[in-house]
């Protein structure tokens, strides 16, 4: 059994190039429901996956070039 962190973490990795456009697609909910600008969106977005103890994860995001959104 995989924790969903490591799950997340391994998508990520095989699949990027969908896992990017569904980060987009949030970003885009968090920019439309806060009326955030979109680096405060991508923020939030991954202050949500962190506070669901996807943090492996959340940091991927914010990190790897892969799914940079600016």
């Amino acid at each position: 059994m995989q924790h969903v962190d490591e799950f997340l973490c391994l998508i990520a990795d095989r699949r990027s190039d969908l896992v990017r456009r569904r980060y987009l697609s949030q970003v885009m909910y968090w920019q439309h429901r806060d009326r955030l600008t979109e680096e405060k969106a991508a923020d939030s977005s991954r202050e949500a996956l962190d506070n669901a103890g996807a943090s492996r994860f959340a940091f991927l995001l914010g990190t790897d070039e892969r799914f940079r959104i600016w």
